[in-house]
């Protein structure tokens, strides 16, 4: 346990992120440099500190200064006022879906390195949200983002490859942008990869595929085309087809064991079903 001041000018401060520490930087522009806990995927309870960055542009800086291979930690960290976070080469790091807008700014500055990553997750039985769709991301990163099992809203950044799970409860997964894998788990989830190529993942539950134009080459992946888990496909931003004898007749092809559909610069590849599978009640047209 240590207390680590700032003053009211631009500081540098480096600690280790032990339990109770606390980072007062007070105001100006301050950088803040963390070498944090790691885990190696063997249990670990997060230290639980506080980085307070106050008045002016805040940059915590996230350091693998120990060398240890696995994920940094800032779990149970308390953040406040922090407007930039800098990850270095190869560290993947884990926060809070609390602190998503709420210390760590929505529209955070976000600077990745080769084979960082940024992963957030909820709390287990909490209906708890994830949005990183307005922070500003420059540099390589990808992002690994878990929901709980009650309602969740994620959403992924346009910058960055997001994966995506939201294991139970009825969700809503947006992409943005990017190559992303977004898995809804269990319940009636509600997935949308945006732009780029995108695997979709249903899993157990009625779930519903969303798609707009020009969103590249989707992949459906496990889709249940009959009985009461059966899934939909809701293609009515996709102003060319005119209705599901259109579909079929000029925008439905076969691919080997998939049904491809092509439409306002959209593909959409459904994995292992065939076009005969497919009625009318697997869409909203």
């Amino acid at each position: 346990m240590a207390d680590y001041p700032g003053t009211t000018g631009n500081d540098t401060i480096t600690f280790d992120g032990n339990t109770f520490d606390t980072v007062t930087a007070l105001a100006g522009n301050d950088r803040i440099r963390l070498n944090a806990q790691f885990s190696n995927g063997s249990p670990v309870i997060p230290h639980m500190f506080s980085i307070h960055g106050g008045a002016g542009l805040d940059t915590l800086v996230l350091l693998n200064a120990h060398g240890v291979n696995g994920i940094a930690l800032l779990t149970n960290a308390t953040l406040v006022s922090i407007e930039k976070v800098v990850f270095a080469e190869n560290l993947p790091a884990s926060f809070k879906a609390a602190s998503i807008g709420n210390g760590l700014a929505a529209d955070a500055e976000i600077v990745g390195a080769v084979g960082a990553s940024f992963r957030v997750s909820t709390l287990w039985d909490q209906p708890e949200d994830i949005d990183l769709s307005a922070m500003k991301v420059t540099g390589p990163l990808s992002s690994i983002l878990q929901g709980s099992n009650e309602v969740n809203l994620i959403k992924g950044n346009a910058a960055m490859r997001d994966f995506v799970w939201g294991l139970g409860g009825n969700d809503t997964i947006h992409g943005m942008g990017g190559r992303d894998t977004l898995d809804g788990g269990e319940g009636e989830d509600r997935l949308l990869g945006g732009a780029g190529n995108d695997a979709l993942i249903g899993q157990a539950g009625r779930d519903t595929y969303v798609f707009g134009r020009n969103q590249g080459r989707d992949t459906i992946e496990g889709f249940v085309a009959s009985g009461a888990e059966s899934d939909i496909i809701d293609i009515r931003a996709l102003s060319d087809i005119l209705s599901f004898a259109d579909l079929k007749a000029n925008h439905m092809t076969v691919s080997g064991d998939d049904t491809v559909i092509r439409a306002n610069g959209t593909v959409i590849v459904i994995e292992n079903t065939a076009p005969a599978d497919l009625g009318k009640s697997d869409f909203l047209i």
